[in-house]
């Protein structure tokens, strides 16, 4: 009876602890995108846009874990925001980093840190592009970069979809940070390959 009882009472439990979960939902969040901004006007006949950066899948990375893709970010900013309309030229975009580190934090021990909620780890994201322009026939050639970057701790209480929601807030404000650079940058160093 008691054996019975008890396999009723931990049943039960699960079947709790199972519709608790089920009820939990992930958020869905929106697409990051340039299409907004005023396309940068170049005098050149295409544009390539790459990416050399591979994620190794693998701790401490974790940017395979976020609910937007950095690289798709940033490769998306130059197909958004420059346009080829040109004759002759080119212009090359790569990705070199689209990172983002997860660094444990040390924790507070013993009995103060069962009271204790702390910070529990740090998350340093990084994207870094390049930008190359040729014309041969005309004897130009310019480039520039843009780096931008990022870091959040997160309390060790943190659910799951607090920390999406911490994450898509960095990417959001790193994509706001990388369109104000390379917008600067694209005037400032390829100058001569924007059309006025």
């Amino acid at each position: 009876m008691k054996k019975t009882l008890a396999i009723l009472v931990s049943l039960v439990g699960a079947i709790a602890l199972f519709g608790c979960e089920s009820n939990v939902q992930r958020p869905t969040y929106a697409d990051i995108t340039f299409a907004h901004k005023a396309p940068i006007l170049l005098d050149v006949a295409e544009i390539i846009i790459r990416s050399d950066y591979k994620s190794s899948f693998t701790t401490p990375n974790v940017e395979h874990e976020l609910p937007v893709d950095l690289n798709a970010i940033a490769q998306l900013w130059a197909s958004d925001r420059l346009k080829a309309t040109g004759s002759e030229g080119r212009l090359t975009f790569v990705v070199t980093d689209a990172s983002v580190i997860e660094v444990p934090l040390e924790k507070t021990d013993g009995l103060t840190g069962i009271f204790t909620t702390d910070q529990s780890e740090k998350y340093k994201a990084r994207i870094v592009v390049t930008l190359d322009a040729e014309n041969p026939m005309g004897g130009r050639m310019a480039n520039t970069s843009a780096e931008v970057g990022r870091s959040q701790t997160v309390g060790e209480d943190v659910t799951l979809n607090q920390r999406e929601a911490i994450w898509y807030g960095m990417a959001e404000k790193m994509a706001n940070d990388l369109d104000a650079q390379l917008d600067a940058n694209v005037r400032s160093y390829l100058k001569d390959f924007i059309l006025k």
